[in-house]
């Protein structure tokens, strides 16, 4: 019998740095993550059945983003459902808070944006691909939405995630086709069942968060802004501008990393071009500042991190995360 593929890395790295470095290039494709304390531990067992990823992974505290950098970057149009085993986490997506706690299911819609910060914990992840959910209603909108550990919906779904990660490792290749429809028309049916959905962007008023983050995106090669200007621009108060923000880190925060981001796609891209024209295109006000807040979030100087990925060749038998298993299956989804 031969098996599906599978990938797994696991907490083994002599570093805690090591570590989140490599989770930091496995999960590259879905989120940008940040950690929340000094030491970090990340582990994916992760298993791949034709259009579908499903695996468990267990990481330490950390801030997760999926902005309009990671989104452009990953051009997946997929949908993410996890069910949190341990943990949980606290955050927005498209200007809704939302909150998870152990047993309950939440689902994202991976076109557009959300910012969560999660206490260690440990989940079931499947990506889905949103074509193989329809036929869906044009006011269908999953992307936030949280079922509830004692919802029927949640119970269904959760127990065909937990046998279908259990089975993987014994699944032939030649039964994949059938598990990955018996799987999709099972989320599909779950997401539908009455009174489960949210409303769509269009159907609902933007939020403060939503406009402010939309004058972001509009104005981050601007060097000043920062919480003033967005304040005059909106005509609302530093406080209430604060507290809008506080699930995200912060306004200062949520400008800073997005900008870092941006920095991280265009060295990934230009191999030649110099630091400060990137780090100024960037909003940055010179090179040594964005270098060191680049360093401070990825763990390297973008000096090395340039020769790492364009000069340093591959050591024999190194694993490397960012080239292969669950960030190619990833890349190879945005493909599909």
């Amino acid at each position: 019998m031969t098996g599906i593929p599978s990938f797994t890395i696991g907490p083994t790295a002599p570093a805690a740095r090591t570590c989140l470095q490599e989770w930091r290039a496995a999960v590259e494709m879905l989120f940008d993550v940040e950690p929340l304390g000094s030491a970090f531990e990340a582990s994916i067992s992760s298993y791949a059945l034709g259009p579908i990823l499903i695996g468990q992974s267990s990481a330490s505290a950390q801030a997760f983003s999926r902005n309009e950098a990671v989104i452009q970057r990953s051009q997946i149009d997929h949908m993410m459902v996890q069910l949190y085993l341990r943990g949980g986490f606290t955050g927005q997506a498209e200007g809704t808070a939302i909150a998870v706690e152990p047993g309950d299911i939440c689902c994202f819609d991976l076109a557009f944006g959300f910012e969560t910060r999660a206490p260690d914990f440990a989940n079931i992840t499947m990506i889905v691909p949103k074509s193989a959910l329809h036929p869906l209603a044009n006011t269908d909108f999953f992307h936030g939405l949280v079922l509830r550990a004692d919802d029927t919906a949640n119970l269904l779904l959760a127990s065909h995630m937990r046998e279908l990660l259990k089975l993987c490792p014994t699944i032939d290749q030649n039964e994949i086709d059938a598990v990955a429809q018996v799987t999709t028309e099972i989320v599909r049916l779950c997401l539908r069942m009455p009174g489960r959905q949210r409303l769509a962007p269009d159907a609902r008023e933007g939020s403060l968060v939503d406009r402010v983050k939309a004058y972001i995106g509009e104005h981050l090669s601007d060097p000043d802004l920062d919480a003033s200007q967005i304040c005059e621009v909106f005509g609302v108060s530093r406080p209430t501008l604060y507290r809008q923000f506080e699930p995200l880190g912060g306004v200062a925060s949520v400008i800073r990393n997005w900008r870092l981001s941006n920095v991280f796609g265009d060295l990934e891209r230009a191999n030649g071009e110099p630091f400060h024209e990137i780090a100024r295109r960037n909003g940055f006000a010179n090179g040594a500042g964005c270098s060191r807040a680049f360093k401070g979030r990825y763990g390297l100087s973008p000096s090395a991190f340039r020769r790492l990925r364009f000069h340093a060749p591959p050591r024999k038998g190194q694993h490397d995360a960012a080239q292969s298993g669950l960030a190619q299956w990833l890349r190879a989804l945005g493909k599909s």
